[in-house]
């Protein structure tokens, strides 16, 4: 199974600090408006989990469109998914267009 590779828990963990990281300068802005006696460790926990949370949810929405989408075209996924930038620029807005009420889907 892929999921005993510890390579892809690796790569998991490292997308989940390559997000935190992209909100750095935001939570350098956060930091400075903050009131002294601001709960910090509560504020980090939050941030941090629900960061998490929300990749763990988009994970299920990306993969399930890519799962819609080789279904669609009777092959298997790894086939339509690619490891590169093509996923989220190519693979994913044709998968979109090809969903029941794409413009609805294409809005939010």
């Amino acid at each position: 199974s892929i999921l005993s590779n510890p390579g892809i828990w690796a790569d998991a963990a490292g997308q989940i600090f390559f997000s935190l990281s992209v909100c750095l300068g935001v939570m350098t802005s956060y930091g400075s408006y903050t009131s002294k006696d601001a709960p910090t460790t509560a504020n980090v926990f939050i941030i941090a989990l629900t960061n998490s949370t929300f990749s763990f949810f988009c994970g299920f929405a990306v993969f399930g469109i890519i799962g819609f989408l080789a279904n669609k075209q009777g092959v298997s996924v790894d086939e339509v998914a690619s490891k590169s930038i093509t996923l989220a620029f190519m693979t994913y807005p044709s998968a979109l267009a090809e969903l029941p009420g794409a413009n609805f889907w294409c809005i939010i």
